[in-house]
């Protein structure tokens, strides 16, 4: 039997970082704790799921895992005791300390041993524990300080990964514990490949596989994206208002991280900016405040009050 989970997977601009994870899997287990980065789309999900099958597995081949022994089954169908995947959790989306150690008082929302107990005995099934924690830029501090000294002090059966999409939001003395693996964003021409042609809009928006599998899951609101965006320097200032509504109201179409309203206008947001890098290239200051604006409302600013500002300098500079 053969998994596709486990198979090597052709994505644009991920051959360096896949050979990498080759290389830490032929290691023969002498690393322990990975970290994977790239921005949304660049394949970091798959390599992490590659590293965690070849730990899992008992019968890898050449450091790959087998894709057919009963660990590798279980792992497939979401029920490998020996995994315990880590992810934010709560309104505002963190990983707090009670998700890495027992912070003595009871957390509710937290569904899952806490990383310390969950490694604290050996493997029941598999070849080794393995912890993934996903967004670990998420975590908050003393989460962050709890897992450092795990990695420092980490089981001989025990395997880390983290994975994020901001890897400046990673402490360093984390990245220092880590092997990195950086996922690239693919060339214009690697994605073109890879798709089989691309249009003029997704040109200007897609940068990576899941950008480009996001905008045909529906064009349109990259469209009428694009076409708010095109009309801002021929609007007078006092038109600005009228703008940021026109965006804000096409926020709820761009998902986020989670179904929040401020998630979907840091994805708005962050879609702006890439059409301002791809069609401003003189004005890539633009670009810089669209990414300002994003961090604003992300940490819980009023997103009217933060788009009515960027829009007002947005027609501003883009009129001159």
């Amino acid at each position: 039997m053969s998994s596709i989970a486990f198979e090597p997977k052709p994505i644009a601009g991920l051959k360096r970082a896949d050979k990498t994870v080759d290389q830490i899997l032929k290691t023969d287990f002498s690393v322990q704790s990975v970290l994977v980065y790239g921005p949304p789309g660049t394949g970091a999900t798959y390599l992490v799921k590659r590293l965690i099958g070849s730990w899992l597995c008992k019968t890898p081949n050449e450091g790959q895992a087998c894709g057919s022994c009963s660990i590798c089954r279980s792992f497939e169908n979401g029920r490998a005791v020996d995994l315990l995947h880590v992810k934010p959790i709560g309104a505002g989306r963190l990983i707090r300390v009670s998700c890495i150690k027992d912070p003595g008082t009871q957390d509710k929302e937290v569904d899952h041993p806490p990383v310390l107990e969950f490694l604290r005995s050996a493997p029941l099934m598999a070849r080794s524990k393995v912890v993934w924690i996903d967004k670990a830029d998420r975590l908050v501090d003393t989460a962050s300080h709890s897992l450092l000294k795990l990695l420092e002090e980490l089981p001989p059966y025990a395997r880390v990964v983290l994975s994020t999409n901001h890897i400046g939001g990673i402490l360093d003395t984390i990245r220092s514990r880590c092997l990195i693996v950086a996922c690239d964003l693919a060339t214009q021409d690697e994605l073109d490949q890879a798709a089989g042609g691309l249009s003029e809009l997704e040109r200007v928006f897609a940068k990576s596989p899941g950008d480009l599998a996001e905008m045909r899951s529906d064009p349109a609101r990259f469209i009428e994206l694009a076409r708010l965006l095109s009309r801002a320097q021929s609007l007078k200032p006092g038109a600005a208002l009228r703008l940021s509504e026109d965006l804000r109201n096409l926020a709820p179409k761009f998902p986020g991280v989670d179904d929040s309203v401020r998630s979907h206008n840091v994805a708005l947001l962050e879609a702006i900016a890439q059409w301002l890098i791809s069609t401003q290239k003189e004005k890539s200051h633009l670009a810089i405040a669209a990414g300002d604006a994003a961090k604003l409302i992300n940490g819980n600013g009023n997103p009217g009050l933060i788009f009515d500002a960027f829009c007002a300098k947005l027609i501003l500079e883009m009129s001159r």
